[in-house]
């Protein structure tokens, strides 16, 4: 049985807390949302990796200043784009 590198572990550990949803930092809402409270969690350095844009959004002075889990409601983009998007 060959062990794992750090980097698989480092991986499997990430797919793990985005699976789970732990330790989550920012909640993403779309547009298109007639219920109030659906929203996608969801982690900015993840975000930010992994989207220029979303890494525009996030560095933003208004967002780095907060203490508290942020929703950034994105309304040009339906519920189901934000989550093929996010996923």
């Amino acid at each position: 049985m060959a062990s794992q590198t750090n980097k698989e572990l480092f991986v499997g550990g990430l797919a793990r807390i985005l699976k789970e949803q732990r330790q989550v930092d920012v909640r993403l809402k779309a547009g298109d949302n007639d219920q109030k409270g659906v929203s996608i969690s969801a982690h900015k350095l993840v975000l930010s990796a992994r989207s220029e844009v979303f890494k525009m959004i996030l560095e933003t002075e208004e967002i780095k200043a907060t203490t508290t889990l942020d929703t950034i409601t994105l309304s040009e983009l339906k519920h189901t784009e934000l989550v093929a998007l996010v996923e």
